[in-house]
């Protein structure tokens, strides 16, 4: 991979077209089940279609959003897929408040990943942001990503404490 200096940063990569139709879809959906809502807790008309009809826009609004989190994402100026990559890791308050240790373009803390987990496990969290390698260009926005950290990261974190 290309060193990412020599990249150029813009506000957004991504193809307009697919983020206007599903926040078009998103909206629609989500005034149905506000109106469906409010239609049940009313009462005003008694007619169970309505009722059958908001819940399924809920249910049409639930698997949308997991496909939208899983779709590929295209470069609006060649139409290249976009990839993720890392970048360099930077400390903000946020993260100084927390316990944990930086190293490289990580930081490892100790969390919870689920409300059902009872022991807190080490974390990994990055900073990723979209790049299209054919454009050469990144994504000025930067998002948090959180993985599990591998026995061996652990082994050398345990390593590493003073």
């Amino acid at each position: 991979m290309d060193n990412l200096e020599t990249y150029n940063r813009v506000s957004s990569l991504e193809r307009p077209l697919p983020k206007t139709l599903l926040l078009s879809v998103y909206t629609l959906l989500f005034f149905t089940i506000i109106m469906g809502a409010i239609n049940f807790a009313v009462s005003a008309i008694d007619q169970p279609v309505l009722d059958y009809i908001s819940i399924a826009a809920l249910i049409a609004y639930i698997l949308i959003y997991i496909i939208d989190g899983h779709r590929h994402r295209y470069c609006q100026h060649c139409g290249d897929r976009l990839t993720r990559i890392t970048r360099p890791f930077l400390l903000t308050s946020k993260f100084l408040s927390m316990e944990g240790r930086k190293q490289g373009d990580y930081f490892y803390t100790r969390s919870r990943r689920h409300l059902w987990s009872l022991t807190p496990r080490w974390t990994k969290i990055s900073q990723q942001s979209l790049a299209c390698h054919h454009c050469r260009l990144t994504e000025e926005k930067q998002t948090e990503s959180y993985e599990a950290a591998s026995e061996a990261e652990i082994a050398q974190l345990s390593a590493n404490t003073p």
